[in-house]
């Protein structure tokens, strides 16, 4: 469950029950609030990622991990800056999916191949440029920071 609080009352305003959270070994692994303060983005440890109008507290989108990463952990979300145009989110087997927000189903899906054969690019963490331009993710993996876009 996701508590949305009114902070000028220090009040609860209200509350999201992300897709399996609560489930037995499902939880939600990461949160983020878009600049313009519309919507709220989940992740779970069962590779759903749910996006949240914080004006009606209703789901407006449920994404699944794509590729490599389905039904695995998605770890890092991440809105674009200003409007919150785009999303990103990366699982944990090498893949960012970058998706419009508002066009659901335009998807752009990156993979990180790590350095040595065998080994598993889990990301942990991404971030955009101030421009929306270009994002940078970390991972765990041998070689765990990588920019992608254009140079700002």
């Amino acid at each position: 469950t996701v508590q949305v609080w009114d902070l000028s009352k220090q009040t609860p305003a209200g509350s999201v029950q992300a897709q399996g959270a609560g489930d037995e070994g499902v939880g939600i692994a990461s949160i983020v609030m878009s600049d313009n303060g519309y919507h709220v983005a989940t992740s779970t440890t069962a590779g759903t990622v749910q996006v949240w109008d914080l004006r009606k507290l209703k789901c407006v989108a449920t994404l699944n991990a794509d590729g490599a990463d389905v039904g695995s952990v998605v770890k890092a979300v991440s809105f674009s800056p200003g409007e919150g145009k785009l999303l990103a989110y990366g699982g944990a087997k090498g893949t960012i999916t970058v998706v419009g927000v508002k066009d659901w189903d335009n998807k752009t899906t990156l993979s990180v191949t790590p350095p040595k054969k065998g080994n598993v690019a889990t990301i942990t963490g991404l971030v955009w440029t101030h421009g929306g331009m270009s994002m940078a993710s970390c991972s765990d993996s041998d070689r765990p920071v990588r920019f992608w876009g254009k140079k700002e």
